[in-house]
């Protein structure tokens, strides 16, 4: 079985691009055993056509294809590309959203999950909910004072109540704070399901992303689908 690529419907090149012999350039995705994966050519359309073409194209492919192969390289190379473009990868399951965004851990992209009141199932991913990242952040904060305060010699009055009045703060950080919302800000991937991501919680946010990336964006009906496809300047669908 293949992986079927459908070019950009809106795009007058559209045809031309999916019918020429694609060059990546550049892989970054590697195996278990840290070699660079080899993509077959179909695999390579579906990854150039991804990138080339906008605003819109589709990846189709039944499952074992390598659609979330796929899906990871891309994200390599968006970024590879853009380093500042911020990512939405979404799907209409959980954990359609938590498979595509494990893949990524494993390969050591930095990603954000926004969940809600359920964790993910996922304890790859469940590691990486916002909550969780702020208080890593808040421990690593902690750890690099005490380390810093430790080294140095005879301090003061002084720098001893900074330090004490630093730790103080950083701890009473909360969920809801500012911080978050830079620390949100500051990751460039971020997943959640088409209709999670319109929470009202995430309102200060304003999301708006380079990329929209929609996993199995065949079982979502319209309406849920629209939610992700306004946030975003190109679309992905896989």
């Amino acid at each position: 079985m293949e992986i079927l690529i459908i070019g950009d419907v809106f795009s007058k090149l559209g045809r031309k691009a999916c019918e020429m012999t694609p060059k990546l350039g550049r892989t970054y995705q590697k195996d278990a055993n840290g070699d660079l994966l080899r993509y077959n050519d179909n695999q390579v359309k579906a990854i150039f056509n991804a990138l080339e073409l906008s605003p819109v194209s589709v990846i189709q492919g039944p499952p074992g294809t390598g659609k979330t192969t796929v899906i990871t390289e891309i994200v390599f190379q968006i970024l590879a590309r853009e380093p500042q473009a911020k990512i939405l990868i979404t799907s209409q399951t959980n954990n359609a959203v938590d498979q595509v965004l494990e893949n990524l851990i494993k390969n050591n992209i930095q990603v954000a999950r926004l969940a809600g009141i359920t964790r993910p199932k996922s304890k790859i991913v469940a590691k990486h909910t916002m909550a969780r990242k702020l208080e890593g952040w808040k421990q690593e904060i902690r750890k690099n004072a005490i380390a810093n305060f430790t080294n140095l010699d005879c301090p003061s009055e002084e720098e001893s109540t900074l330090h004490k009045n630093w730790l103080d703060a950083v701890a009473s950080l909360k969920e809801n704070g500012n911080v978050k919302e830079r620390l949100l800000r500051s990751i460039r991937v971020i997943g959640g399901t088409c209709n999670h991501v319109a929470s009202s919680k995430y309102l200060a946010y304003n999301f708006n992303f380079d990329y929209v990336i929609m996993d199995e964006s065949g079982k979502a009906t319209l309406a849920e689908s629209l939610v992700p496809i306004v946030m975003g300047k190109k679309l992905i669908m896989v």
